[in-house]
């Protein structure tokens, strides 16, 4: 979860984004998760990781905003995958709304 969600964000926003940034234009999409708003039993260390891309994605836009690279993060909501069924999350709680 570490490794994908930061390290591997890291490695990759900072080789792209020094380019974009040394071309002064560009755009960085992170994909966040509403997980990162709030600690849940579970899945802590998945929604600190995505708490830790929402702070990143903020400052990061602070940091190139002047070199016109553009900063995003999509926050995702709740959405069916393999990873959600393995940990046992339930997918049918009334007026829950899951993407698929």
């Amino acid at each position: 979860v570490l490794d994908l969600n930061i390290t591997a964000q890291l490695a990759l926003t900072h080789h792209f984004g020094a380019l974009m940034r040394e071309r002064r234009r560009g755009g960085i999409m992170l994909v966040g998760s509403l997980s990162g708003y709030l600690g849940q039993a579970r899945i802590s260390v998945y929604s600190a990781a995505k708490a830790f891309s929402r702070v990143f994605a903020e400052g990061l836009w602070l940091e190139l905003r002047p070199y016109d690279v553009h900063v995003l993060e999509l926050v995702l909501g709740v959405t069916r995958t393999p990873a959600m069924e393995r940990a046992g999350l339930r997918m049918d709680l009334p007026g829950l709304r899951v993407a698929e």
